[in-house]
């Protein structure tokens, strides 16, 4: 996704597909605190993107896949929308903006499920006039126009194919088929919207904001820009003028892209792996400096050998505070970025399943106070043994916690119990498997945490099936992970 600005700016992205934009309507940037660089974004040709040429269409996938993480928000040419088309659609437009307030006063409302909402910002440093329009899968639009209605829904119609297409390209650079994300988000029946701005030329603000840096919805942003230049995206910590080329859409990263691909980069998992295999590679006698059977420390080393299991592992607690081992340059830098990342995820994973169980979004966070929560790393080396029939890295075990976030290794072998039979999970590129080198993240409540039955679970025809107790009783119950096919609820059910 990209952040935006519109002095107008566009979402950060950082290694992933995600941007953060502005606008900036003004060209009066007396101090400067409003200016962008004139850095060039990428450019991605639809026509050789959906060429017969296989050649030229895997460059411009390969493009598009590098548009995405390195800036989350590009410029497309040759896109088959007509100049006239276009020019229509801001004259039409313009002429909705310069009817009398009193003829658009009938949209203005704060109501956000309203279909058609008209209304203005004007301060200092914020000044436009909008009108928004749910445009699919039903069409609105206001009346008060005479040919407002066909024009847009001729350009939005164009648009979407536009949009579809692009999804399509950046399934396949996710390593998906083509129509996954589209069938995934039920496109068919996507709430899609249009936001037209007017920004009104404000002569005595220095500093003239179409719109402050903010982050998009949704899963693409395709915008057709005005005449006047002002959209600025932000990239590595400065913000670039988005200066389009003639007859160019650009096109933004929106939030539920990051979604869908959990906002880990393909690099940063790499790297995490190399370092981690750098770890193992230790000699004994280095690592044997976090051996320990004490269940309670921070770092914990140690292997598992023996006809049928062989593992080497690295146990570290990552939050509230995180420890790592000292004895490799880098280590900790790579895994805390990845984790936090990580973390962020699940934290959102959270939210998404407390209001499937009917809560606002926010319930399981606070409730199993999450700010302060327990989280583990366990990494893990399964060692080849070239004499065993039968090799296991892990025996059946339950994982304790809220949630595992598993980084799967090159290597596949991981499976899920499900119905009585065993699966074997296959990871898509790039994926993250949530339940359990690998690299699980277990995501836990505050150590002081009393995890009881939800009482809105709970009345007379359901009792309680569960003592109540703190996580960190929970856990030594079990001490702190002792694999022995057995789950710590084992010793909480009543």
């Amino acid at each position: 996704m990209a952040e935006t600005n519109a002095t107008v700016n566009q979402k950060k992205i950082v290694d992933c597909y995600m941007p953060l934009v502005h606008s900036n309507s003004s060209s009066i940037n007396i101090d400067d605190s409003l200016s962008g660089v004139d850095d060039p974004i990428p450019i991605i040709d639809f026509s050789m993107l959906i060429s017969d040429d296989p050649d030229k269409q895997f460059k411009t996938t390969q493009d598009l896949r590098n548009a995405c993480l390195e800036y989350g928000s590009f410029m497309v040419i040759n896109h088959e929308l007509p100049d006239n088309l276009i020019i229509r659609v801001y004259e039409a437009l313009g002429k909705f903006f310069d009817l009398r307030k009193e003829e658009k006063q009938e949209y203005e409302t704060n109501d956000p499920t309203d279909m058609i909402r008209w209304g203005k910002w004007d301060s200092n440093l914020l000044s436009t006039e909008f009108i928004k329009m749910v445009v699919h899968p039903t069409f609105h639009c206001p009346t008060k126009l005479a040919g407002l209605s066909e024009i847009l829904q001729e350009c939005i119609k164009r648009m979407r194919e536009l949009g579809i297409q692009l999804l399509r390209a950046i399934s396949k650079t996710l390593g998906f088929e083509e129509c996954y994300i589209e069938k995934r988000m039920n496109l068919e029946s996507g709430h899609d919207f249009i936001s037209a701005n007017d920004y009104l030329v404000r002569l005595n603000s220095e500093n003239q904001l179409g719109q402050p840096p903010h982050y998009d919805t949704g899963l693409l942003v395709l915008l057709l820009p005005g005449e006047s230049n002002g959209l600025q995206i932000e990239h590595h910590g400065k913000w670039i003028n988005v200066n389009p080329q003639p007859n160019s859409i650009v096109v933004i990263i929106a939030d539920h892209i990051e979604v869908i691909n959990h906002e880990l980069p393909d690099k940063l998992i790499i790297r995490v792996y190399e370092a981690l295999g750098k770890f193992f590679d230790l000699r004994k006698e280095e690592k044997q400096e976090y051996e320990t059977n004490d269940p309670t420390d921070m770092i914990r080393w140690g292997k598992w050998d023996s006809n049928l299991l062989s593992t080497e592992f690295i146990k570290m607690v990552v939050h509230p505070t995180f420890h790592c081992p000292t004895k490799l340059a880098g280590l900790s830098e790579i895994l805390q970025e990845c984790i936090e990342r990580m973390r962020e995820l699940g934290i959102q994973l959270l939210r998404a399943i407390s209001k499937t169980l009917g809560f606002e979004e926010c319930y399981i966070e606070k409730r199993m106070k999450l700010e302060s929560g327990h989280d583990f790393i366990s990494a893990n080396d399964y060692l080849v043994r070239l004499n065993s029939e039968n090799q296991l890295g892990q025996p059946p075990h339950y994982d304790t916690g809220l949630l595992v976030l598993l980084l799967p290794g090159e290597s596949n072998g991981l499976q899920i119990e499900h119905h009585g039979k065993w699966i074997n999970v296959n990871p898509q590129p790039n994926s993250i498997v949530v339940i359990r080198i690998s690299l699980p993240l277990f995501l836990g409540p505050s150590l002081d945490t009393t995890v009881s039955p939800m009482p809105e679970f709970v009345d007379e025809h359901h009792p309680p099936a569960y003592l109540v107790k703190t996580y960190k009783e929970s856990l030594e119950t079990n001490p702190y992970q002792v694999i022995d096919g057995m789950s710590c609820m084992k010793n909480v059910r009543l």
